[in-house]
């Protein structure tokens, strides 16, 4: 721990490489973490916006439909109320003029049809029916929710969506798969007399489109629709189990036809799903950038040391006595100008040498010769003497006291 404490004291390159890391990573966080927060708001106000938008279409469509049902049955029923319009005295027209009386009535009906349209007839009660395209009558009366009419049928009833059965040209089970669902509607006839007293008009409308809603809420955002009738009943519930939660999004849609409720069901972790991916994206580039961060900042710091390492070692070459080694100088910045300082100080060291070993010089030339100017008259004066003793023991008294003196 102490050595580990230390490291940063020791090295300038990890204190470059800590501060610029630093200095990289706090601004990442920061504005990253402020676009996470900013793109998750407006990633869960899209997707809430996307959910209401396909409720308020599917409510929106099956208004639609309901609405054009409800007008179908109406004007029908305005039609045949009239005595003067529609004169079928028999349900299997014998002569040419029931024929003739029948198609018309048939073209009549078909006259409602739109793309979307799947049937319209008028079902009697012995199970013979008007209307353009052929089904079987008896399979109709075999349809649970048929048999599930009251036999005194005095209002509309709405049988939700199912899978027609009475089509001619149904043959087995994979077809009835394959078989596009349908939305149906059962209204009484409101005349009183002829072959269709107590008769019921059955409109059948494709629910195609309204399926395609369904899975588009169901599929692409995991939710969970539900259509209830007024009384309770369940038109429609999306397939398998869903666990309803209190932080569950919820949009309630009432049908202005039949005051059915539309109720999309969105659970929150569904939401919050858009918001993890861009959590997870933002995780990766923040540890994408922190790497490149440390790589960059390895590299820029490797750079700055490694002049100064350099430099260093020209300095500890200098200080061995290798006076003639010169730093590299190679950019202008602050190292640059620092190296072209301490090449200045080494010549001004060399020249301070040079001048000191001059000056040394010029002192031992000055003691010597101030040791010569001590030497020569000492052997002056004993080469005098040696004159003078030489002179006395000659007997030249005067000789030797001039030498004397």
């Amino acid at each position: 721990m102490k050595s580990w404490s230390l490291f940063p004291r020791r090295s300038i390159h990890a204190k470059l490489l800590a501060f610029m890391l630093i200095a990289a990573i706090i601004p990442l966080i920061t504005l990253g973490s402020m676009a996470y927060w900013k793109s998750s708001m407006v990633v869960r106000e899209q997707f809430s916006k996307s959910g209401e938008y396909i409720a308020t279409q599917l409510q929106i469509q099956i208004d639609n439909y309901l609405s054009q049902m409800r007008y179908m049955a109406y004007d029908i029923n305005t039609y045949v109320s009239d005595p003067t319009l529609v004169g079928m005295r028999e349900e299997q027209p014998k002569t040419y003029t029931g024929f003739l009386e029948q198609k018309n009535f048939e073209r009549y009906l078909g006259a409602h049809r739109n793309l979307d349209t799947k049937g319209i007839f008028i079902v009697t009660p012995s199970g013979y029916f008007f209307g353009e395209n052929v089904i079987n009558g008896q399979d109709l009366m075999r349809e649970s929710w048929w048999r599930a009419l009251p036999a005194k049928l005095d209002e509309e009833r709405w049988i939700g969506f199912y899978t027609p059965r009475h089509y001619v040209g149904f043959q087995d089970e994979a077809e009835l798969r394959n078989q596009e669902k349908v939305l149906g509607l059962v209204v009484p006839v409101l005349s009183g007399y002829g072959v269709l007293k107590d008769s019921r008009i059955l409109i059948e409308m494709k629910a195609g489109k309204l399926f395609q809603l369904f899975s588009q809420l169901e599929k692409d955002m995991s939710a969970h629709v539900t259509i209830t009738a007024k009384n309770g009943e369940l038109i429609y519930q999306t397939a398998g189990t869903f666990v309803q939660q209190e932080s569950d999004i919820v949009w309630n849609k009432p049908l202005e036809s039949n005051n059915w409720m539309i109720q999309v069901r969105l659970p929150y972790e569904q939401m919050n799903r858009s918001a993890e991916v861009i959590q997870s994206f933002f995780i990766a580039a923040l540890i994408l950038s922190a790497v490149l961060a440390l790589l960059l900042a390895y590299l820029f710091s490797r750079r700055i040391t490694g002049k100064i390492k350099r430099l260093q070692e020209t300095m500890r070459l200098v200080g061995t006595g290798e006076l003639q080694t010169r730093a590299e100088v190679d950019t202008e910045d602050e190292l640059g100008r620092l190296g072209v300082s301490f090449n200045q100080m080494v010549r001004r060291i060399q020249t301070l040498i040079a001048e000191v070993s001059r000056t040394e010089q010029l002192k031992k030339e000055a003691e010597l010769r101030a040791v010569h100017y001590q030497i020569n008259p000492h052997l002056l004066f004993n080469t005098l003497n040696s004159i003078q003793w030489k002179a006395r023991l000659s007997g030249a008294n005067e000789i030797g006291n001039m030498l004397y003196h």
